[in-house]
């Protein structure tokens, strides 16, 4: 895991973070103006009298949202249209039939989220093995709340390697160039 971040960062010219107080080991990269943090978040749990240590894998980007659009792209779950209606977001139904069966993509403004989904990414997301994908008002995801009006582009998985990496860079990449045409990032 730790090799990989470190690798990761020597591919693309990143910074690695080791870890230090309660921050997780992190590769740093650069994109324009925009650092994507990937990270081994380190979370305990108690139970009773035992202390029980995991990690997540997240990576997440913070951005100036001009229009703060919420969405999600996630490869199905089972309980996925469930926890959407209860956030407040509308399943988006696309005209590929074979991408509304692999993944639920939600939003509370479905039309915005449409001139967001180009061909390209589109395309790019059926490439990937597994997608977690959203935006959130919450630094780190975890974190404290964004309270300057900045949300984070972010992903989650439960465990995260040098493939993985290399498909989500390139993933927000082209979702941050959109942003921008879009103009809904500066």
């Amino acid at each position: 895991m730790i090799e990989d971040l470190k690798h990761f960062c020597e591919l693309h010219q990143g910074q690695y973070q080791e870890r230090k107080y309660w921050y997780s080991p992190r590769a740093i990269i650069t994109y324009n103006q925009y650092e994507i943090i990937f990270d081994w978040y380190i979370k305990y749990r108690h139970v009773e009298n035992v202390t029980m240590k995991g990690t997540d894998a997240r990576i997440f980007t913070s951005l100036e949202m001009l229009h703060p659009i919420k969405f999600e792209i996630r490869s199905k779950g089972f309980l996925d249209g469930l926890v959407n209606m209860v956030k407040g977001k509308r399943k988006l139904k696309l005209a590929d039939e074979s991408l509304n069966q692999q993944y639920n993509i939600a939003s509370n403004q479905n039309n915005q989220l449409m001139k967001l989904l180009t061909p390209e990414i589109l395309h790019y997301i059926q490439s990937m093995n597994s997608i977690e994908v959203f935006t959130t008002e919450q630094y780190g995801i975890w974190e404290r709340p964004h309270l300057d009006g900045k949300m984070d582009l972010a992903a989650t998985y439960s465990e995260m390697n040098l493939k993985t990496m290399e498909e989500n860079l390139k993933l927000f990449k082209l979702l941050i160039d959109q942003m921008k045409n879009l103009n809904w990032i500066q």
